[in-house]
Parts: structure tokens; sequence; C-alpha cells
């Protein structure tokens, strides 16, 4: 999986003591012009070093160094979720959300009928927000329970 775009892949690494602790890869469009982080890891154990942080300075640098003018991190917020540690997260470290205008041409006429009720969009779009966050604690929870972590169990 880490293997694809290998001709536009950028590897960085986080080491501490001879070890890796974390790594980054940036894959960039054919003309250099953006780059994406495609994969962020950093050991869970090692986060009171901040490697992610580290990995996320490096990457800022090495596109500076490659003349690469923006560096993407995938969406800000996902459906209607606007906020969470993901999104608090990338926002920290400068990340800004740009936004796409989309448009939707249908091709048939049951594509027609589609866009003009509306059915295009997500199921998730369709239930209200304090229902979703109800949910998502809910499931947070469950997979707590199901699933203890080092420092539950």
């Amino acid at each position: 999986m880490k293997s694809t775009f290998l001709d536009r892949s950028i590897f960085i690494g986080a080491y501490f003591e001879g070890g890796l602790i974390g790594f980054i890869k940036l894959v960039t469009d054919e003309n250099r012009g953006q780059a994406g982080l495609m994969h962020i890891f950093s050991m869970i154990r090692h986060r009171d070093k901040a490697p992610t942080n580290a990995l996320l300075a490096q990457a800022v640098k090495s596109c500076a160094e490659r003349a690469i003018p923006y560096l993407w991190y995938a969406n800000m917020s996902y459906g209607k979720k606007q906020t969470d540690s993901l999104a608090e997260f990338k926002r920290h470290n400068g990340f800004q959300k740009v936004e796409v205008p989309r448009y939707y041409v249908p091709l048939t006429a049951v594509g027609r009928i589609v866009l003009r009720f509306g059915l295009h969009h997500g199921i998730a779009d369709w239930i209200p927000d304090p229902m979703a966050a109800t949910y998502r604690r809910v499931r947070s929870f469950w997979y707590a329970k199901r699933f203890p972590g080092p420092q539950d169990a």
C-alpha cells in the first residue's frame, strides 16, 4: 500500500534512539504544484515527543525545498461533523479549509429525478446533527468497552 506513486512520493521518518517512531508519505501531482499527505503514522507510546507535529513541520520544509506551493491534508471535516480532534489538529498545524464548489449534472432521467429530490447526497446528510452526535458518543462508548485499550485494560 505504501509503494503506490513511488515516482512522485516523498517519505519522511521520525526516529528516536535509532528506531522509527513515525513517518509521513507525501505524494505530489504530476506538475509538482501540490503535495498531498497520503499517510501519517506515529507510535502512541512516543506521543510525548510530538513526532506527528515534527513530521508535519518537516513536510512543510520538504515542500518548500522542492518549490511545491501547496500541501493538503484531505478533508477538514467529514459530512456535517464540523469539529473533531482531527480537524482541531489540522487547524492548529496551520491547515485551512478551502471550499470547492461541486456541480452535479444528470446524465439520465433517473439522474434528473435523483437530483430533483436531493437523493444524490449521502444518507448521513438526512440525520439531524444532535442525533448523529449522540450516535457517535454511543459508538465510542461501545468501542471503548468492547475493545479496551492499554490504558483501559
